[in-house]
């Protein structure tokens, strides 16, 4: 792959960083379950409506099921599994809930792509494999109940990104018609179960800002807020494909509470724990390789307080570098560029992972390399990997639940990939072969990584360390259910 292809097809897979980690993690054959504290009240559960939808051409179709609450359980409620694998093994072929050892139980039967939890454990969506014949996204309730379905024009991006509160999902296809934009078009939707079209809120809103000719959204916010990344126009024949006029905007699911928070590109890349503080990288600067090849490179990461719109810059490659070089730990080739940032769930770090300058002695398809570093709110260096970093034309960062433990899944000549999980302060490491490039999957308590193996689905023990546990020879796109 030509290294401009990498780098620009680079930009737009580090956007999605994915936080699907919502689940118990115990395996249930290692500890009894404790005892309830008290009874619980029961939780209101909907009784469904279905309502079908007539829908005018190039517009998502849709079958939208409607809900009214109830006060009483649904006792069809599956207890069985800890969590949910798309499943490929003879007869039993869909989407079953697993524990890694013990009972399981067929939730979906059939073909499908990702099977995804809602953070709230009462939906989750299915995507179907391959896009084909076209993208679909499915939403069910924990017994398997539809709840919607759409189908899409063009090719699903990446997996679904559930709202914190979990009744919305954000799904980005590739858009085929206008593949004049160098491949790379694409339309956003927001899903949800919605009340028939006929109502005129059937759940399925597309995300659009003014007239653009590109969004890159970032992640949701504890509040419900989605950031985006709108450029008004693209550069021709410039140093990067992103070039051109870039705004930051916010936005929430019914996208009439919409703002604009920065003119210029900023790239967001995470939210503080209490989603009023949003982060992104900054400061583009033209880069040009000793090969000719030319880029915008993000060299610094900014604070952005969403209700006031204030933009703070935290640090930057230079102040790196020589907070670096105090610590003698001075990188033996200057920082070119920060790739992505990702703030810790606990709130006041912020993982920057800052690529190296090329190698002259390396051959000039070679990966680029890069130096892990933690810094705080203030931009004070309070953690590097001390570890020589891999080589790596794709990186999928992720931090545990708790903060203790660091996990990114890296590529270094694209099918061959691992798995990277830091202790932080002690500098344990693990590392785990993988069969692809899938964002880790933390449980909640940030004990155990759910991970796709060459081996099939296994889980790994990361607090305390422990070996990686086969849970699956057929299984992949694992996902932690949400216990109620």
């Amino acid at each position: 792959m030509p290294r401009a292809t990498r780098r620009a097809s680079l930009y737009g897979a580090l956007c999605a960083i994915p936080a699907l980690a919502l689940a118990a993690c115990t395996l249930p054959d290692q500890r009894p379950a404790p005892q309830p504290l008290a009874t619980p009240t029961p939780t209101p559960r909907p009784t469904p409506t279905t309502v079908r939808a007539v829908v005018a051409p190039r517009q998502p179709t849709s079958v939208v099921t409607r809900r009214s609450a109830t006060s009483t359980p649904d006792p069809a409620l599956p207890q069985t599994g800890r969590f949910s694998i798309v499943s490929r093994a003879p007869g039993e072929q869909g989407i079953v809930l697993a524990n890694g050892t013990g009972p399981r139980r067929l939730l979906l039967p059939g073909e499908h792509g990702h099977a995804i939890w809602s953070p709230d454990g009462w939906r989750f969506a299915v995507t179907n494999p391959f896009n084909y014949p076209a993208t679909r996204i499915d939403l069910f309730d924990p017994t398997g109940r539809v709840l919607q379905q759409v189908a899409l024009e063009g090719q699903l991006m990446e997996p679904p990104k559930w709202t914190r509160a979990g009744g919305h999902v954000l799904v980005s296809v590739s858009d085929a018609s206008s593949a004049a934009m160098g491949g790379w078009a694409s339309r956003h939707w927001i899903i949800g179960e919605g009340e028939g079209r006929s109502s005129g809120r059937d759940g399925v809103a597309e995300l659009r800002i003014g007239d653009y000719r590109y969004l890159l959204p970032g992640d949701w916010s504890a509040t419900g807020r989605l950031a985006v990344s709108v450029f008004r126009a693209l550069t021709s024949g410039g140093p990067d494909w992103y070039g051109g006029t870039a705004e930051l905007w916010t936005t929430d699911v019914t996208l009439a509470a919409t703002r604009r928070l920065a003119i210029g590109r900023y790239d967001p890349v995470g939210w503080s724990p209490d989603g009023l503080t949003l982060y992104a990288r900054g400061e583009y600067v033209p880069v040009r390789e000793p090969d000719g090849t030319q880029y915008d490179a993000a060299t610094a990461l900014f604070a952005i307080n969403e209700g006031a719109g204030l933009i703070r810059r935290v640090v930057g490659l230079a102040e790196i570098t020589a907070q670096l070089a105090d610590l003698d730990a001075a990188p033996p080739r200057p920082l070119r560029a920060i790739w992505p940032a990702a703030p810790a769930p606990t709130g006041g770090r912020i993982a920057v992972w800052c690529v190296l300058a090329p190698d002259p002695a390396t051959t000039q398809d070679a990966p680029p390399t890069f130096i892990l570093t933690i810094v705080d709110d203030d931009g004070r260096v309070v953690w590097w990997e001390r570890r020589p970093p891999p080589p790596v034309h794709f990186l999928v960062p992720a931090w545990s639940p708790t903060g203790k433990h660091l996990a990114y899944g890296y590529s270094d000549k694209g099918s061959v990939a691992a798995m990277r999980v830091i202790a932080i302060g002690d500098d344990t490491e693990i590392t785990v072969p993988l069969a692809g490039l899938d964002p880790p999957q933390w449980s909640v308590d940030g004990q155990w990584l759910a991970l796709g193996t060459r081996r099939g689905l296994e889980l790994v023990g990361v607090d305390p360390p422990g070996n990686a546990t086969l849970a699956d020879a057929h299984g992949r796109s694992p996902s932690w259910r949400p216990r109620h």
